[in-house]
């Protein structure tokens, strides 16, 4: 239909060019249905509008919610990571800070009363963001990272879903140094993706607490020295060996709960459980095949992320890994651990990049025997920054 539009006016402007106030109008209704498309795209984008809608004469409370005194607004300011406000700051005429105190806040929540506190010097009184801040939402999409004010002069503040999958969808391209230098079975060419969707930003009790606060898939493909790119199934074959020489592996991992690790910080500790399988090539008796082989995990993740362009990862990982169809001891649920520290590094600040490094170790947790490390370097995009940049 809009195709239809533009034809239309476009073969009116070709009969009618010569005539000034035809060609004027005629450029007027292109700029008209120019505004109606952006604007329709623009409300199905929307995810919501902040607006202070009162500055002056908010009510303080103390603790038996007992109005005290009435202040005035200089500025809100918000630090939104990952669909929740990290920190919100209210700065009054007279330059006191009041601030959310120990728990971020959903957005999906912020339609309540939430109570925002600061220390006098003899007790903590309170403001309630209800009082001056209206949230209207328009959908449950979640937004893009962002740091943003209102004044009295820019009272209103729309936000956007972020582009791509809430964010967090990022493709790695690696080598292991030890397979590539030193001779070992990993993989001298890797590539991973993951992506990491929010299901609830809901803390418990105003805590930094919040329980099942995402899901993820991830997958990696690997390729191995040729002569290590085929494994014999024979007695010397074990769980770390054909963990190792996998070429292909994807996982599902479900977060149990996720917790600041301290107030208004960007870094967190989790939880986590998932399944996943991975492929590697046995060479059996009259032929070579790809096993598939199960797992199941637990793990133990910090992420610590306080400089805006370098980052630090630390997880320990327990597997509960089983080859069907293979013998001996691969039919049972065999523990492995895997401990790993990834660092990270934006150079330039530049968010749609990073330079990182990863440290794996793996421990057969039952036979002990020949534990093996990954050192991986490379190089991980963040598509979901690169198609945002691709839509300006």
């Amino acid at each position: 239909m809009t195709k239809f539009i533009l034809f239309f006016l476009l073969t009116s402007f070709a009969v009618y060019a010569q005539d000034s106030t035809q060609f004027k109008a005629l450029k007027n209704d292109l700029d008209e249905i120019k505004k109606l498309l952006q604007d329709d795209k623009d409300e199905k984008d929307t995810i919501g509008i902040f607006t202070v809608h009162k500055f002056d004469e908010i009510q303080v409370y103390n603790e038996k919610e007992t109005v005290v005194e009435k202040i005035s607004i200089s500025e809100v300011t918000f630090d939104i990571k990952d669909g929740v406000i990290i920190d919100l700051q209210v700065v009054t005429t007279d330059h006191r800070i009041f601030t959310n105190l120990s728990a971020p806040i959903a957005l999906s929540r912020f339609h309540r009363c939430d109570i925002l506190g600061y220390y006098n010097g003899n007790e903590t009184v309170y403001i309630r963001s209800c009082d001056f801040i209206s949230w209207k939402r328009h959908n449950t999409f979640i937004p893009d990272d962002q740091h943003f004010r209102l004044t009295k002069k820019n009272s209103s503040k729309i936000l956007f879903r972020g582009a791509g999958l809430n964010q967090i969808s990022d493709v790695r391209f690696y080598s292991d140094l030890l397979g590539t230098l030193g001779n070992e079975a990993n993989g001298i060419a890797q590539t991973e993706g993951s992506t990491r969707i929010f299901i609830n930003n809901l803390n418990f009790k105003n805590t930094g607490l919040i329980f099942f606060r995402y899901g993820g898939i991830s997958f990696q493909a690997s390729k191995l020295d040729s002569k290590f790119s085929t494994t014999k199934n024979d007695s010397n074959l074990t769980n770390l060996k054909f963990l190792q020489r996998n070429w292909l592996n994807i996982d599902l991992t479900a977060n149990i709960f996720s917790v600041w690790l301290q107030n208004k910080s960007r870094s967190w500790a989790s939880l986590n459980a998932g399944a996943g399988a991975t492929l590697t090539r046995l060479a059996e008796k009259s032929d070579t095949l790809s096993r598939t082989g199960n797992y199941y995990f637990l793990e133990v993740l910090g992420e610590f992320k306080e400089i805006s362009n370098f980052g630090i990862d630390f997880s320990t990982r327990f597997f509960w890994l089983t080859v069907p169809g293979v013998g001996g001891n691969f039919g049972k649920l065999n523990p492995l651990i895997k401990v790993s520290t990834n660092i990270y590094w934006s150079p330039l600040a530049n968010t749609r990049n990073r330079v990182f490094l990863r440290v794996n170790y793996f421990q057969d947790l039952v036979e002990k025997g020949e534990p093996f490390f990954q050192f991986q370097v490379g190089y991980s995009v963040v598509l979901s920054s690169l198609l945002k940049e691709g839509q300006k």
